[in-house]
């Protein structure tokens, strides 16, 4: 709760306050975002893809919380940027994707692989995401240069 204290009141004088704060902040959507994919999970062909990829958003959180807390050497650092990378790639493609489904057309006979029943939801989800991608990627650059800025 600290660290969002501190990153709500504009006077940041050290970047790793910022960056545990952004990380808080991933981690509150990703609770948005699992709970999200849980709702669309049956889905049809889609379903155990969302799953997963919500709780690797949380698992990825969470790890780069207690990393950067806890463990702060540049190999750890290094994985936390690199997973981040996918986990951002993962989260973009994923809110294209849900996006996409949003503007499925209901039908009224039974098409096998086919469903369109919460349309709501898959918007819902592919909000998530973005906010996501885009937390991830503002995580990531300040993860990048509090690297280069560090002796």
């Amino acid at each position: 709760m600290d660290s969002i204290n501190k990153m709500t009141s504009l006077d940041i004088k050290e970047p790793s306050s910022l960056l545990e704060g952004l990380i808080a902040v991933q981690v509150l959507v990703g609770s948005a975002f699992l709970i999200c994919s849980f709702v669309v999970a049956h889905t049809e062909n889609a379903g155990f893809n969302i799953v997963l990829t919500g709780l690797l958003n949380m698992i990825f959180a969470l790890a780069s919380f207690y990393s950067l807390g806890k463990l702060k050497t540049p190999i750890i650092i290094g994985a936390i940027i690199g997973a981040g990378i996918v986990i951002s790639f993962s989260s973009f493609t994923t809110g294209v994707y849900w996006g996409q489904l949003s503007l499925c057309e209901e039908v009224t006979e039974t098409i096998r692989h086919y469903s369109c029943d919460q349309k709501i939801a898959y918007r819902t989800t592919c909000f998530f995401s973005v906010i996501m991608f885009l937390v991830q990627v503002r995580t990531r650059l300040e993860n990048t240069s509090n690297m280069q800025s560090s002796p």
